[in-house]
Protein backbone atom coordinates (compact mmCIF):
# COMPACT_ATOMS: atom_id res chain seq x y z
CA UNK A 1 0.00 0.00 0.00
CA UNK A 2 3.00 2.44 0.95
CA UNK A 3 4.53 1.26 -2.49
CA UNK A 4 1.60 2.43 -4.52
CA UNK A 5 1.43 5.73 -2.71
CA UNK A 6 5.28 6.71 -3.34
CA UNK A 7 5.26 4.93 -6.85
CA UNK A 8 4.12 8.07 -8.13
CA UNK A 9 6.48 10.13 -6.35
CA UNK A 10 9.49 7.67 -7.52
CA UNK A 11 7.94 8.45 -11.43
CA UNK A 12 7.94 12.49 -10.88
CA UNK A 13 11.47 12.23 -9.65
CA UNK A 14 13.02 9.81 -12.22
CA UNK A 15 11.37 12.24 -14.80
CA UNK A 16 12.82 15.32 -13.07
CA UNK A 17 16.45 13.88 -13.08
CA UNK A 18 16.30 12.90 -16.52
CA UNK A 19 15.01 16.45 -17.10
CA UNK A 20 17.93 18.74 -15.79
CA UNK A 21 20.19 16.38 -16.23
CA UNK A 22 20.46 16.19 -20.05
CA UNK A 23 19.11 19.51 -21.01
CA UNK A 24 22.15 21.48 -22.55
CA UNK A 25 23.62 24.16 -20.01
CA UNK A 26 26.39 25.89 -18.40
CA UNK A 27 24.75 25.48 -14.91
CA UNK A 28 25.42 21.76 -14.46
CA UNK A 29 26.50 22.39 -10.14
CA UNK A 30 22.86 24.39 -9.80
CA UNK A 31 20.91 22.26 -11.94
CA UNK A 32 23.19 19.15 -9.31
CA UNK A 33 22.15 21.22 -6.52
CA UNK A 34 18.57 21.67 -7.57
CA UNK A 35 18.37 18.14 -7.85
CA UNK A 36 19.21 16.83 -4.97
CA UNK A 37 16.70 19.38 -2.84
CA UNK A 38 14.11 17.87 -4.87
CA UNK A 39 14.85 14.73 -3.97
CA UNK A 40 15.30 15.62 0.10
CA UNK A 41 11.93 17.57 0.03
CA UNK A 42 9.91 14.47 -2.27
CA UNK A 43 11.49 11.84 0.51
CA UNK A 44 10.55 14.19 3.74
CA UNK A 45 7.01 15.09 2.20
CA UNK A 46 6.40 10.64 1.09
CA UNK A 47 6.16 9.81 4.70
CA UNK A 48 4.20 6.35 4.71
CA UNK A 49 1.76 6.56 7.35
CA UNK A 50 -1.14 9.17 9.07
CA UNK A 51 -0.06 11.56 11.74
CA UNK A 52 -2.99 9.85 13.96
CA UNK A 53 -1.02 6.22 13.61
CA UNK A 54 2.54 7.86 14.07
CA UNK A 55 1.54 9.46 17.05
CA UNK A 56 -0.19 6.52 18.79
CA UNK A 57 2.79 4.52 17.75
CA UNK A 58 5.29 7.28 19.65
CA UNK A 59 2.87 7.24 22.65
CA UNK A 60 2.51 3.33 22.78
CA UNK A 61 6.34 3.62 22.83
CA UNK A 62 6.51 6.36 25.77
CA UNK A 63 3.95 5.32 27.54
CA UNK A 64 4.12 6.06 31.23
CA UNK A 65 1.73 3.49 32.59
CA UNK A 66 0.18 0.34 31.16
CA UNK A 67 -3.31 1.84 31.08
CA UNK A 68 -1.88 4.86 28.84
CA UNK A 69 -0.21 2.12 26.50
CA UNK A 70 -3.42 -0.14 26.30
CA UNK A 71 -5.41 2.77 25.02
CA UNK A 72 -2.50 3.78 22.68
CA UNK A 73 -2.90 0.49 21.33
CA UNK A 74 -6.10 0.60 21.10
CA UNK A 75 -6.49 3.42 19.31
CA UNK A 76 -4.10 1.59 16.31
CA UNK A 77 -6.00 -1.45 16.77
CA UNK A 78 -8.93 0.79 15.75
CA UNK A 79 -7.10 1.54 12.68
CA UNK A 80 -6.84 -1.43 11.32
CA UNK A 81 -8.08 -0.61 7.82
CA UNK A 82 -4.70 1.66 7.21
CA UNK A 83 -2.56 -0.74 9.62
CA UNK A 84 -0.40 -3.84 7.57
CA UNK A 85 -1.63 -7.29 8.61
CA UNK A 86 1.41 -8.11 10.87
CA UNK A 87 1.55 -4.77 12.39
CA UNK A 88 -2.24 -5.10 13.52
CA UNK A 89 -1.88 -8.93 14.84
CA UNK A 90 1.24 -7.49 16.64
CA UNK A 91 -0.52 -4.54 18.09
CA UNK A 92 -3.49 -6.83 19.13
CA UNK A 93 -1.32 -9.39 20.80
CA UNK A 94 0.02 -6.72 22.74
CA UNK A 95 -3.73 -5.18 23.97
CA UNK A 96 -4.64 -8.81 24.68
CA UNK A 97 -1.60 -9.33 26.92
CA UNK A 98 -1.93 -5.56 28.64
CA UNK A 99 -6.06 -6.02 29.16
CA UNK A 100 -5.37 -9.51 30.81
CA UNK A 101 -2.46 -7.89 32.81
CA UNK A 102 -5.04 -5.29 34.15
CA UNK A 103 -7.77 -7.37 34.36
CA UNK A 104 -9.86 -5.16 31.52
CA UNK A 105 -12.59 -7.02 29.97
CA UNK A 106 -13.58 -4.29 27.21
CA UNK A 107 -10.17 -3.94 25.77
CA UNK A 108 -9.89 -7.32 26.00
CA UNK A 109 -12.68 -7.78 23.54
CA UNK A 110 -11.79 -4.76 21.58
CA UNK A 111 -8.21 -6.68 21.11
CA UNK A 112 -10.10 -9.81 20.23
CA UNK A 113 -11.90 -7.75 17.22
CA UNK A 114 -8.17 -6.43 16.42
CA UNK A 115 -7.29 -10.07 15.98
CA UNK A 116 -10.50 -10.72 14.04
CA UNK A 117 -9.84 -8.00 11.13
CA UNK A 118 -6.35 -9.54 11.04
CA UNK A 119 -7.89 -13.18 10.33
CA UNK A 120 -9.92 -11.51 7.87
CA UNK A 121 -7.25 -9.68 6.37
CA UNK A 122 -5.50 -13.42 5.49
CA UNK A 123 -8.53 -14.90 4.27
CA UNK A 124 -8.84 -16.82 7.39
CA UNK A 125 -12.23 -16.38 8.10
CA UNK A 126 -12.78 -19.65 9.95
CA UNK A 127 -10.47 -18.61 13.00
CA UNK A 128 -11.70 -14.66 13.10
CA UNK A 129 -15.05 -16.30 13.70
CA UNK A 130 -14.21 -18.90 16.64
CA UNK A 131 -12.35 -16.34 18.33
CA UNK A 132 -15.53 -13.93 18.15
CA UNK A 133 -18.27 -16.29 19.16
CA UNK A 134 -17.08 -16.98 22.29
CA UNK A 135 -15.90 -13.83 22.95
CA UNK A 136 -20.09 -12.28 21.81
CA UNK A 137 -21.17 -14.62 24.23
CA UNK A 138 -19.68 -12.49 27.26
CA UNK A 139 -22.13 -9.20 26.34
CA UNK A 140 -25.87 -8.92 26.37
CA UNK A 141 -27.29 -6.20 24.25
CA UNK A 142 -29.31 -4.93 27.20
CA UNK A 143 -26.48 -3.32 29.03
CA UNK A 144 -26.25 -0.09 27.88
CA UNK A 145 -22.41 0.53 29.13
CA UNK A 146 -21.18 -2.63 27.30
CA UNK A 147 -23.54 -2.36 23.71
CA UNK A 148 -20.92 -0.77 21.92
CA UNK A 149 -18.32 -3.60 22.17
CA UNK A 150 -21.71 -6.19 21.52
CA UNK A 151 -22.71 -4.37 18.23
CA UNK A 152 -18.80 -4.51 16.92
CA UNK A 153 -18.41 -8.26 17.49
CA UNK A 154 -22.12 -8.52 16.24
CA UNK A 155 -20.83 -6.58 13.13
CA UNK A 156 -17.52 -9.26 13.02
CA UNK A 157 -19.40 -12.22 13.26
CA UNK A 158 -21.35 -10.79 10.72
CA UNK A 159 -18.78 -9.56 8.33
CA UNK A 160 -17.55 -13.72 9.19
CA UNK A 161 -20.65 -15.07 7.59
CA UNK A 162 -20.86 -12.70 4.92
CA UNK A 163 -17.64 -13.54 3.65
CA UNK A 164 -18.52 -17.06 3.71
CA UNK A 165 -21.48 -16.43 1.52
CA UNK A 166 -19.59 -14.50 -0.65
CA UNK A 167 -17.42 -17.11 -1.40
CA UNK A 168 -19.94 -19.63 -1.45
CA UNK A 169 -22.03 -18.03 -4.40
CA UNK A 170 -19.11 -17.02 -6.15
CA UNK A 171 -18.07 -20.72 -6.27
CA UNK A 172 -21.92 -21.72 -7.54
CA UNK A 173 -22.02 -19.45 -10.10
CA UNK A 174 -18.59 -20.23 -11.87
Amino acid sequence: MVFLTFFPQIFINTALFLLFLYTPGHNYHMKRYLLIAVFCISAILSFGQTRKIDSLKRTTRYAAGDQAKLNAVIGLCGESDVLPVDTLWKYAAIAKTLSQKLGDKQSYSLAIIAQADAYLKWDNIDSAKAIVEPELLKYNVDDPALRDIYFKLEEKKISCKAIIIKAASTRYIK
